[in-house]
């Protein structure tokens, strides 16, 4: 299996990337000539069975031309059928890498362009703070 964020929201390919499925359900609604929901990156929990968490922005720095805020953090705890948005990341800063931390509850750390590395502690609900 395989999860690729794109400008309009997370796919999944079960067959090493022949075929893709888009997986948005509870995202923003697909607008043409925008980018709805641009995701970055995408983690699988290693301590949740099915949980995710998809991370908003465009490293390309491609502005949004409806002017909607993309730097937010999604939550799927059913193997991405559907989603819900969590946060929003402080900072407006696009996500160069994001990883869980070690242990039973493991820290979230994300590297923001520009911002530094920050870390959420609550599973992602709540805005990261800098580190």
């Amino acid at each position: 299996m395989v999860w690729a964020g794109t400008m309009s929201g997370p796919c999944v390919s079960r067959d090493g990337g022949h075929h893709w499925e888009w997986k948005r359900q509870c995202f923003p609604p697909v607008s043409w000539g925008s980018y709805s929901a641009p995701v970055q990156k995408i983690l699988i929990d290693p301590q949740r069975a099915g949980r995710l968490l998809a991370f908003g922005g465009s490293r390309r720095r491609w502005s949004n031309p409806d002017g909607k805020a993309v730097w937010a953090v999604w939550e799927s705890v059913d193997d991405g059928t559907s989603w819900k948005e969590l946060s929003r990341i402080d900072g407006h800063a696009d996500v160069m890498a994001s990883g869980f931390g070690p242990g039973t509850n493991p820290p979230i750390y994300v590297a923001l362009h520009n911002k530094g590395v920050w870390v959420s502690t609550d599973g992602g609900r709540a805005s990261c703070r800098g580190r």
